[in-house]
C-alpha cells in the first residue's frame, strides 16, 4: 500500500477552501449532530432548521450549485461536499432533499469519464484517495436516483 501524501487526504480540501463547500458541508453535519446530541440528552429543544447547521448546509449548497454556474462543471470538492450534504439530509430525517445532493455526485462520476471507461479499476489509480471514496460512495447511490428519476 502506497504512504499519503499530503495532497491525498480530504482534510486539505478544507485547507484549500476554509470557508469552502466541503468546509460548510462538514459544518453543517456536526453542528447537526451536536444539535440532536444535546436534544438526546434532553438539554436543548429539537429546531434543527432554525440552527446553524441549516445555515451552514444552505451555504454549502449554494457554492456548490454557484462553482457549477461558473466553472461549468463540478469539482471533486463538490462532490464530498455532496455526500456530506446527503448524510446531512439522513441524519436531519429528510429535512433537505438528499437526492439533489446524489445528483451533484453522479454528475461530477459522469464528468470523471469513469462510467464509460473500458477499464475503470485502471482508471481509478489515477484519481486522488479523495476522488476514489467518493466515486465508490457515489457508485452505491446511483441506482436509486436512476430509479427515482424513472418514476
Amino acid at each position: 500500500m502506497n504512504a499519503l501524501t499530503d495532497e491525498e487526504l480530504p482534510d486539505q480540501l478544507i485547507l484549500q477552501e476554509p470557508q469552502g463547500a466541503v468546509t460548510n458541508a462538514v459544518c453543517a453535519l456536526a453542528s447537526l449532530h451536536y444539535k440532536r446530541r444535546r436534544f438526546a440528552e434532553g438539554l436543548e429543544a429539537d429546531s434543527p432548521e432554525q440552527s446553524n447547521s441549516k445555515l451552514f448546509h444552505d451555504e454549502a449548497s449554494f457554492q456548490i450549485a454557484a462553482g457549477n454556474q461558473v466553472r461549468g462543471h463540478y469539482t471533486e470538492g463538490d462532490a464530498i461536499a455532496a455526500l456530506h450534504l446527503i448524510s446531512y439530509s439522513l441524519l436531519s430525517g429528510g429535512s433537505a432533499d438528499w437526492r439533489i445532493s446524489l445528483r451533484v455526485g453522479y454528475d461530477w462520476l459522469a464528468q470523471t469519464g469513469i462510467t464509460t471507461d473500458d477499464n475503470p479499476a485502471l482508471t481509478m489509480l489515477n484519481f486522488t484517495l479523495t476522488a476514489r471514496c467518493a466515486i465508490k460512495t457515489i457508485m452505491v447511490g446511483v441506482p436509486v436516483v436512476l430509479k427515482a428519476s424513472e418514476g
